[in-house]
């Protein structure tokens, strides 16, 4: 047992006297050696070496100067800061008084909407922020750099002319690394900013989904008389009647609001439409021709009548792009869209039932008619009743 744990211990001992070998000659492989050399500046290589760093530097510099992104996230942190006490406002305002859904919706799309426009100067600036700090370190790097190469060329005693060159390289240097830091900080700034501005619209989130849970727990506790014993006042339903058209005209902003800054999805969802219904449209030449010359209508006529609206039929089959398209979920968009569709949908369906079934096809349609009067008027509390019991 003795002679075992002699060979365990020097077998340790080689271990541990191994270590610093092998720590050594990993601190010091052949790509070190080759970083170290790459990164000395001969003093002999002053001259070439400076041409194209100042080439460097003036390029760095144009990326400094470039601080168009910087105001225009400034600028749309200060219209967010100025929403979002609106928004607030609102919020309070809500909270202190008897709401709907209607409300909550749109109350809830203008805070998504506001991280939205966070969310997309957060992109662009945490780009600029990483790529200020990359250079930054570029910079500081070449500073370290130069120092060696001035010292080298004082000690190696070379001209007058090639020691004030590799000064007046690292003042250059200086002086932009004292821009880009300048530039980087304002970033992280910025930075600092939107993740604030981010937070309070988290709360202002937290807040509407509070009150959306409050409002679900009285949805099966009775609130009001039943609407044949209601008896409004005038300056009740005046008052019902404005808060019903602010609603109104908040939906509609936030529509606009949207639309003007995602037009590239509009149009890109009508090329989608377009595309579908010149395919659905050559379908239909297709077949026509096909029950023409085969005699065969009888087979062929459910897809001819299916493909009877073409455009009709794209513009139904194209709204179902628009998860993808506008995940925002803008209350007035989906709205619009609901609006757009149902008329669609009657078109394309009408061909494909029987008469007698058509009567009740329109019934269908108009009862997500009825919901969305019933979901816009959602402040004027009579009318929501009487379309709900209409319903």
């Amino acid at each position: 047992m003795r002679s075992i744990a002699l060979v365990v211990a020097a077998f340790l001992g080689l271990l541990a006297a191994g270590s610093p070998l092998s720590a050594e000659s990993a601190s010091s492989p052949e790509g070190d050696t080759e970083r170290r050399a790459s990164s000395f500046i001969p003093v002999d290589e002053i001259t070439v070496r400076a041409e194209a760093l100042h080439d460097r530097i003036v390029e760095l510099e144009q990326l400094v100067s470039d601080d168009g992104l910087e105001r225009s996230a400034e600028e749309e942190i200060a219209g967010v800061e100025l929403e979002i006490e609106a928004v607030q406002t609102r919020l309070d305002e809500t909270a202190s008084r008897r709401h709907g859904p209607t409300e909550l919706e749109t109350l809830s799309a203008s805070w998504r909407g506001l991280d939205a426009r966070l969310l997309s100067a957060k992109d662009g600036i945490d780009a600029r922020a990483s790529q200020l700090a990359a250079r930054l370190a570029e910079i500081r790097d070449a500073d370290v750099r130069w120092r060696r190469a001035r010292a080298d060329a004082r000690a190696a005693q070379a001209p007058g002319r090639v020691v004030d060159l590799a000064a007046g390289v690292l003042s250059g240097l200086r002086a932009l690394e004292e821009k880009l830091e300048e530039s980087r900080n304002a970033a992280l700034d910025i930075q600092a900013r939107i993740a604030e501005e981010r937070r309070l619209v988290g709360v202002g989130l937290k807040e509407v989904e509070g009150m959306r849970v409050e409002l679900a727990a009285s949805l099966l506790v009775r609130q009001d008389d039943p609407v044949w014993r209601a008896r409004p006042s005038r300056e009740g339903v005046e008052a019902e009647l404005e808060e019903t058209r602010l609603d109104l005209a908040r939906i509609g902003a936030q529509l606009g609001e949207h639309v003007s800054r995602h037009r590239e999805r509009f149009l890109l969802q009508a090329l989608l439409v377009f595309v579908l219904a010149w395919g659905l449209s050559r379908a239909r030449s297709v077949l026509r021709r096909h029950a023409e010359s085969s005699k065969e209508a009888g087979e062929s006529i459910l897809p001819l009548n299916a493909l009877a609206r073409p455009w009709a039929a794209a513009l139904l089959l194209g709204t179902l792009a628009m998860p993808f398209l506008h995940p925002e979920r803008v209350l007035g968009h989906q709205i619009a869209v609901l609006l757009l569709t149902i008329p669609v949908w009657l078109l394309v369906l009408r061909t494909l039932l029987p008469t007698a079934s058509r009567v009740s096809l329109m019934g269908l349609a108009a009862l997500p008619l009825v919901d969305v009067v019933r979901l816009l008027a959602g402040g004027f509390e009579l009318l929501v009743q009487v379309l709900l019991v209409a319903e």
